[in-house]
């Protein structure tokens, strides 16, 4: 089977990248054309976006809060409640870097995010101060202050058109760390895939796609709101091809979204 990412993680030209909503069974299929920073992909972004003086909630059991000492520093026992956005002089949005207008969908990016020390926690929110990591259909929430639905060290993020993502980090530990960030990404040029042929091969598993699947438990209505604007498509994506659906059926489930 040919390649679809390189070593960095990330599709090569002219391969398909699906979008997936676990909670909705509904996906976005892109053919990436190009890549606008190809052989510049990473940013040392630089500390977390913390300033000395803010204070953080604290980890359970403690309660109560921690100050950060200094820029840059999360200290321990401690997280941020409402997920950061990364601030880039010039950007579109100069309060968040990856926050771009629905009328540049032209472009598409996918983020591997890597923060020192490690052993640091993190979570997505989509949209921005939506909790999304739980247990058993949501009777239980988790995140960076919880004692499961974390990653340590690492996301990888799919960024949509007109959409605020919040980046959450805990400190478990004792003691204070200084912070390093460092994105691995790609500005894609793409086109969203509306042809239903090559949607249902890609959704079928018929045609090879990279398949990234948004770790989300549940889809805001401004998400299903934004695909709409964005892309032309209604519902949050395409219906998913389950097994046993007969090919006309999953055509018709297709078509009917796009507008």
């Amino acid at each position: 089977m040919a390649r679809i990412t390189d070593e960095l993680g990330l599709c090569l030209d002219n391969t398909l990248l699906t979008v997936y909503f676990p909670p909705i069974q509904r996906a976005l299929v892109f053919r990436v054309l190009g890549r606008a920073n190809k052989g510049y992909e990473k940013y040392d972004y630089g500390p977390l976006p913390l300033s000395s003086g803010d204070s953080l909630p604290k980890l359970s059991p403690e309660g109560g809060t921690a100050t950060v000492p200094a820029n840059g520093v999360i200290p321990g026992r401690s997280y941020t409640p409402t997920g950061l956005s990364f601030s880039l002089t010039g950007a579109y949005d100069e309060s968040d870097m990856w926050h771009y207008p629905k009328d540049e969908s032209d472009r598409l990016y996918h983020v591997h995010m890597y923060v020192t020390p490690s052993i640091l926690r993190c979570d997505l929110q989509v949209p921005k101060r939506y909790t999304q990591p739980t247990f058993q259909k949501n009777r239980i929430v988790g995140g960076v202050d919880r004692d499961f639905g974390y990653r340590r060290g690492y996301l990888e993020v799919i960024h949509l058109p007109d959409l605020v993502y919040g980046y959450r980090f805990a400190n478990d530990m004792n003691t204070n760390f200084y912070t390093k960030v460092t994105f691995v990404y790609a500005e894609y040029l793409v086109e969203l895939v509306k042809d239903p042929e090559l949607v249902y091969e890609a959704l079928a598993g018929l045609k090879p796609t990279y398949w990234y699947t948004m770790p989300v438990s549940g889809v805001d209505e401004s998400v299903i709101r934004a695909i709409r604007e964005a892309y032309g498509i209604a519902d949050g994506g395409y219906p998913i091809v389950k097994v046993g659906t007969p090919k006309s059926e999953a055509l018709a489930g297709i078509r009917e979204v796009i507008i």
